[in-house]
């Protein structure tokens, strides 16, 4: 979260870099998508709004590309 008063991120705002395991082995960094727009949602295959919204955030980066 953010240090600001509310703690919530707004457009254009920056977040701190973080690092995190691939499936793969590999590495992933948020500092890797410095200048694109970046979309991080965090769910489980257990969790079934998460897999409800799926779907949808699918849908959504096929007509942004």
């Amino acid at each position: 979260m953010l240090d600001t008063p509310t703690g919530l991120v707004s457009v254009g705002d920056y977040v701190t870099d973080f690092d995190l395991p691939t499936i793969d082995g590999n590495s992933f960094s948020l500092a890797q998508c410095r200048g694109k727009v970046t979309v991080i949602n965090f769910f489980a295959t257990s969790c079934e709004p998460c897999l409800l919204e799926l779907p949808h955030i699918q849908d959504i980066w096929e007509e942004n590309r």
